[in-house]
């Protein structure tokens, strides 16, 4: 499986990811508004798991990921940190994300795209 971590913003995000099975590991820049960032998820394996910290600006970025298959995990920030202070400075975040991710204690809401059931 794949773990990817993100720090989101607007008009960018910071990812880094985690193969499970492989131990391949890397960290990428995207660009949110060209098309980059969408474009990025939609060529990994599916599912994959996704997190983040939960922001009001993200839910065309969670609809995306959630539309594409893969499981998003989203974050409270008051609980991330007050469990992971060391990891929480903004250069560390994306990277952070991939560690928590393998914790089963991690603090997270999970999102699944929901089917629409016929009548």
């Amino acid at each position: 499986m794949l773990i990817v971590g993100c720090d989101y913003h607007p008009r960018w995000q910071q990812v880094a990811w985690l193969d499970t099975e492989s131990g391949e590991t890397g960290e990428q820049k995207l660009v949110n508004g060209d098309g980059e960032a969408e474009g990025w998820y939609r060529q990994l394996p599916v599912p994959s798991l996704i997190g983040l910290e939960s922001t009001g600006n993200s839910q065309w970025f969670v609809d995306l990921v959630r539309q594409l298959g893969h499981e998003v995990w989203i974050g409270d920030a008051a609980e991330i940190r007050a469990g992971c202070i060391a990891f929480m400075l903004n250069a560390l975040a994306s990277e952070h994300w991939v560690h928590v991710g393998l914790l089963p204690t991690f603090p997270h809401q999970v999102h699944r795209l929901r089917h629409r059931v016929e009548r």
